[in-house]
């Protein structure tokens, strides 16, 4: 299986000790909401949503439909009849 992401040219990245202060303060932000499990929930649909809209974009997303269906039905096979 192939990576999610290529390595791609460029300068580095941030640095772990960067992503690790990032990732720290958005817990601490979190914690503050009213309903940090909710909060959280967002966050992590947010960040999902995020990783799927690098995918499509790097490896295009067919403009119609059917082509759309085919192949998330080739990929993930037929949809449940029930949803979800």
């Amino acid at each position: 299986q192939g990576a999610l992401f290529d390595t791609l040219p460029g300068p580095p990245g941030p640095g772990i000790d960067a992503l690790t202060q990032v990732y720290a303060d958005q817990l601490a932000r979190i914690a503050e909401t009213e309903h940090p499990g909710r909060f959280r929930l967002l966050v992590a649909a947010e960040s999902a949503g995020t990783l799927i809209a690098v995918e499509m974009g790097a490896t295009g997303l067919p403009w119609r439909a059917d082509v759309h269906d085919e192949i998330l039905t080739e990929l993930l096979g037929e949809a449940s009849p029930v949803g979800g």
